[in-house]
């Protein structure tokens, strides 16, 4: 098999993820964490550092998968042996050091643990390593099989089942440090806001994993809040003669978009309401100089029906929960009623009236402050 060629790149985020787990480790098993008095700069500059070397291992595993993506056949055997022989060589290490320092009893149970840790899953990320590698054949062949459109329910259903699986097991970010916790829900709201490679609902259903239900509701109500001012004010800020290029980059939206003249409470509405880009739409909101209390009230009610949906199904994963149904018609209705306004608003003569970015913004601009 011809070796594969070493990207500089990758070696550094290598190298860079050694060090993240190697710091990880010391503040979560070495005590550094613990020493810190709790509220001090001390201990919140070791659980920041901490919650950013989290990624570590997940960057392991991306870059083992890319290197594996393309293996044809059967595993090496010689490979696997490599694998378990240092594992085992560390753990039979590791554990005569802790037996000598008094950290470890000298026990059956404890011995066999340290003479089969893979199996035993004493080091939970060898163990998860070498069943991953033992699975490259198949998770290569099922993916290979794949168009993109499979491919990517492949992915939706693996972050359902994710969900799942976290539903009952709250991650201890929002005991430990809550306050910071809620800023970087906060921050991803405003990088979304500029940004659309960050998925709104994604966004909705970690917030939920994170943070008890009440509060998740809460954080996602700001944030969302958040998100759509960014968008508004970059739009505010830009020239607004180039409103009709922005369309024209954008059909689907411009569908919906020349209809819509004057631009008020109910139009804006009914357009965040069809699922279209918040991004795009804050942006041209802005450009047209429509009122911010308007833009921001008629979008945040257009979309938080569906974000608490989102929020009961990432926090509890619950069908039966009757708020959940409740916000779920709530939301169905409006959608029904934006697709039903549009309609009409388009099949009226005129409807296709394009927007003019001229006479209009300009007098707009007299009202505006």
């Amino acid at each position: 098999m011809e070796e594969q060629k070493r990207h500089s790149g990758f070696e550094a985020m290598r190298i860079l993820s050694m060090v993240m787990i190697v710091l990880m480790h010391g503040i979560g098993h070495g005590g550094l964490g613990s020493a810190a008095p709790q509220g001090s700069a001390a201990f919140w500059i070791y659980w920041l550092l901490f919650i950013l070397a989290r990624v570590s291992t997940n960057c392991f595993v991306m870059l083992s998968g890319y290197y594996l993506s393309e293996r044809k056949g059967a595993v090496s055997a010689g490979r696997l042996f490599r694998i378990g022989a240092q594992v085992w060589f560390y753990s039979m290490l590791t554990f005569c050091v802790a037996v000598k320092a008094g950290a470890v009893p000298l026990s059956a149970i404890s011995l066999l643990r340290a003479l089969l840790p893979l199996t035993s899953n004493g080091y939970w990320f060898a163990s998860a390593y070498f069943l991953m590698y033992l699975s490259v054949p198949v998770l290569n062949a099922v993916v290979q099989s794949l168009d993109r459109r499979q491919y990517k329910t492949l992915l939706l259903v693996a972050l359902l089942l994710l969900v799942a699986q976290s539903s009952h097991e709250k991650s201890n970010l929002f005991q430990v440090l809550p306050m910071a916790a809620m800023l970087v829900a906060l921050g991803l709201y405003a990088l979304k806001g500029i940004s659309v490679a960050v998925v709104y609902h994604v966004l909705v259903v970690s917030v939920a994993l994170v943070f008890p239900l009440p509060a998740a509701l809460i954080i996602n109500a700001v944030g969302l809040a958040v998100s759509l001012s960014d968008s508004y004010m970059i739009g505010r800020h830009t020239d607004p003669s180039d409103l009709n290029g922005l369309l024209d980059r954008h059909p689907r939206i411009k569908r919906f978009f020349d209809p819509s003249q004057e631009m008020g409470f109910a139009s804006c509405f009914v357009i965040h309401s069809l699922g279209l880009s918040t991004e795009v739409l804050g942006v041209l909101f802005g450009m047209l100089r429509t009122g911010y209390g308007t833009y921001l009230v008629s979008s945040w009610l257009a979309i938080y029906p569906g974000t608490v949906c989102f929020t009961i199904l990432g926090s509890r994963l619950d069908f039966h929960s009757p708020v959940f149904w409740a916000f779920l018609a709530v939301n169905v209705v409006m959608l029904g009623y934006a697709l039903l306004y549009c309609r009409r608003r388009m099949s009226a003569p005129g409807g296709e009236m394009p927007v003019d970015t001229g006479k209009s913004i300009s007098s707009d601009n007299n009202d505006v402050s």
